[in-house]
Order: C-alpha cells, then structure tokens, then sequence
C-alpha cells in the first residue's frame, strides 16, 4: 500500500498529476507498460541475415540491429539459413545473444522470435535470461514470440540471453525489447497530457 501525504493544498494540476499516478500504479499490478514499440517479427527480424547462407561461423561474432536503435552481438551460431528466418544452430552448447545500449538497471520488456519454415527441422530450446529466468521454447512457421518477460540491464547495459538446443535446430529469427516507462515518467507524462504541469 502506498500513502502520499503533503504538508499543504495541492493544486488542481498536482491533484489531477496525483491522481493519474494512483491508477497508474493500480494499473501496473497487472500490466507494465512500455515507453517504446515492442517490434513484431515482421517489423525487424534476422532475414537479412538469413538470406546469406553462412555456414560454419559459431566462432565469429555478429552484431545486429534491432528496434528502437538496440544492438545485439550474437555468438555461437553455426548458420544464417532463410528457412530459420534468421540464425540457427545444429550443435549442442550455448549460443548467445548479448543485447547492448541499454540503460543501466533499467526494466526492458523481451520478445523472442524463432521461426522455422521447414518443420521437421524445427527443434526445442533452453533460453535462459541474465543467467536466471529459465525457459523452454520450440520454433515453428508461425512468427509470433516463443519467449517473452521482463528484464534488467545490467550495470554495463546488458541483457544476456542464453540458449541451448534441445532438438535437431535451434533457430533465431529476431528479438524485441522495449524499455518498461517509469512511474515517474508516467507522473510526467499525465501531468503534461492535462496541460498542467507546473514548474
């Protein structure tokens, strides 16, 4: 529970501010709401990377854009195929993607996307988040998330994403992250929509 209390009348913007803050925090209990676009597979995805064909190439780096400036650098992939829409691996062992450019002990919502277009290659994955959150996840010819949460950049910016193949192909065909607003930049926001901020 939270009690805000103040030593003097507010004014009729600092009330309405207030106010939009109190069902902001009632709305957060359930939903968090992010303060960029959380781009859809189709929005920015891997294809580009997919349609060159590179084979043998887990011990190189990639650094790839995603949405709302992201990058990612991602290691330990064996190919860029077009069915996989993206990155894949054929081999046991962790392949990552480091997302970077973060802002430091911020909260970031995630998307994974893992398309594959031929299904009997399609496979399984362990994908675990900053070295935690835990989850398994399949591919499959549809372009919607597999996995999706919530996460802290680390102190240099960072989310760590890790995974494991658990069948033939582990594929990687995008991901999305979006910075989760603050309830102070959500007081901010409301108090400016109502043209009453004061200085």
């Amino acid at each position: 529970m939270e009690v805000i209390t103040w030593d003097r009348v507010l004014s009729e913007a600092e009330m309405v501010a207030t106010v939009d803050y109190l069902k902001w925090k009632l709305r957060a209990g359930a939903v968090l709401e992010a303060s960029e676009h959380l781009a859809q597979e189709t929005e920015k995805n891997f294809d580009s990377w997919g349609n060159q064909h590179l084979s043998d190439v887990s011990h190189q780096t990639f650094e790839v854009d995603l949405a709302n400036g992201y990058k990612a650098d991602l290691t330990g992939w064996t190919h860029t195929r077009d069915y996989a829409r993206g990155f894949l691996t054929n081999k046991h062992g962790v392949s990552t993607a480091v997302v970077k450019g973060l802002t430091p002990a911020a909260q970031y919502l995630y998307q994974i996307y893992m398309v594959h277009e031929i299904t009997h290659w399609a496979g399984a994955a362990k994908v675990s988040v900053n070295h935690g959150v835990q989850g398994t996840c399949s591919a499959d010819s549809f372009n919607e998330a597999k996995f999706s949460g919530v996460a802290v950049a680390s102190p240099r910016g960072e989310i760590n994403f890790e995974f494991e193949k658990v069948s033939v192909h582990l594929d990687l065909s995008g991901i999305a992250i979006a910075k989760v607003s603050s309830p102070a930049s959500l007081l901010q926001e409301a108090s400016i929509a109502t043209g009453r901020l004061e200085g």
